[in-house]
């Protein structure tokens, strides 16, 4: 792994705290660290607790019947197992984070500012390792990536020197669709401000060896809208391919060092801080937002970022659905609903604004298009993309969350006039 930040960018980062309540790199690592741990004392105790209160000598009997102490030590086992996941982030969290500071104490005497939210997301983001990196993911990834992917075929897939296309990821998660992107021979950069996903992504990119295969229960934490508790613990495989490695590691593509001709390149910032400055004009031939757009507390502000990150004639590649204020308005808005999803989705949107902020401009998908067209844009291509999907779904639950996606692609001129 080659993990390159200039000298001032080192001090930056050492200084820097994370938005999300002060929280730094080191205390996401502790929280991975003490996953196991974490989700005995707030999950497991508490209900082993609840249940031996029930027990009156009267209604044994019937709750012998559904052998509810094995059902939780099952629930333990996978967490265990999942703990393997969460202690591989933090294993190679710590040779980053001695790279980047030198000697590091030893982690009993780090202490994590982290709260329940940090660790909510901590959780989401375990889970999320379903949706990219499982071949149970799939359908979800055919369904949000699979127009992508083609939109940056029919654009680039005639031009000689591929490598030399820039496609520009903001919010990348956990990075699948960088992967996917690479794979077409085309050298991509994918920023987020997650902590969270830039130590996942080391674990899955950027370790000195790919991760090994391991079992991943995604809904070991969930206790409702189950038909079956084998539903509850059920298993997938991840990560479901191998990833060569070492993948370039850097601050932007100029310092990346891959061991493949193309490169991916991760860097934390958020989208409009990172790619509004001058630097960073023209620099992309494409942006491709993924279930991202309504993370924005501006959208104008996005607008304006696409526009100076993209080269003249480039393209805007974009899909996903239009949910802003996801607090409010998410799955379990008003403490109502699927907490999983809700999980889930403040950690997309917690990509780009680690401090929640209520979304300027609530907009629907004719005027997300008709800002577009009014800054300069030309709308080459937009509608639904035809496959409804979840978001980290679970299939087999008593109540999912469907998303109509909306897609489309839009052109920067390649002689712009200054508005």
């Amino acid at each position: 792994m080659r993990w390159t930040p200039s000298g001032k960018q080192l001090q930056k980062k050492k200084r820097k705290k994370s938005e999300n309540k002060n929280i730094s790199f080191a205390d996401i690592l502790v929280l991975n660290r003490s996953y196991g741990t974490t989700a005995e004392d707030e999950f497991l105790q508490p209900r082993r607790q609840r249940f031996q209160k029930l027990r009156d000598g009267k209604r044994d009997q019937l709750l012998d019947r559904i052998d509810y102490e094995q059902m939780l030590q099952s629930v333990e086992d996978a967490v265990r197992s999942n703990s393997q996941i969460a202690m591989g982030i933090f294993q190679t969290g710590c040779s980053a984070l001695a790279q980047l500071t030198g000697e590091l104490g030893p982690p009993e005497t780090w202490r994590a500012k982290a709260t329940a939210e940090d660790l909510s997301i901590s959780r989401a983001c375990i889970r999320g390792l379903l949706r990219d990196w499982s071949r149970e993911g799939e359908p979800e990834r055919n369904a949000a990536h699979g127009p992508i992917l083609r939109a940056l075929r029919q654009e680039f897939g005639h031009v000689g020197g591929k490598t030399l296309v820039r496609i520009l990821v903001p919010g990348a998660g956990l990075g699948r669709l960088l992967h996917s992107i690479s794979n077409l021979g085309l050298s991509v950069e994918g920023a987020d401000v997650s902590y969270h996903t830039l130590l996942t992504c080391l674990y899955l990119f950027g370790a000195n060896s790919p991760p090994c295969h391991h079992t991943l229960y995604p809904w070991a934490l969930s206790f409702s809208n189950h038909v079956s508790r084998h539903h509850q613990l059920r298993g997938v495989m991840m990560p479901d391919l191998h990833l060569p490695g070492p993948v370039g590691v850097g601050m932007d593509m100029s310092q990346a060092t891959g061991g493949t001709e193309q490169q991916i390149v991760f860097v934390r910032g958020g989208f409009v801080e990172t790619y509004q400055a001058s630097s960073q004009a023209g620099k992309f031939s494409a942006l491709v937002t993924c279930y991202f757009i309504d993370t924005a507390p501006n959208f104008l502000d996005y607008v304006e970022t696409a526009w100076n990150c993209l080269e003249p004639g480039g393209i805007w590649i974009n899909i996903g659905p239009l949910l802003w204020n996801v607090e409010e308005n998410g799955p379990a808005g008003k403490g109502e609903g699927d907490l999983d999803e809700q999980e889930a989705w403040k950690a997309r949107a917690g990509a780009e604004e680690q401090t929640p902020v209520p979304a300027a401009l609530e907009l629907t998908g004719d005027e997300v298009l008709q800002l577009l067209g009014a800054k300069g844009f030309t709308v080459e291509q937009s509608e639904k993309s035809g496959k409804p999907s979840t978001y980290v779904g679970n299939p087999s639950s008593m109540l999912r969350y469907i998303y109509d996606m909306a897609f489309w692609v839009a052109r920067k001129p390649r002689r712009t006039v200054k508005l």
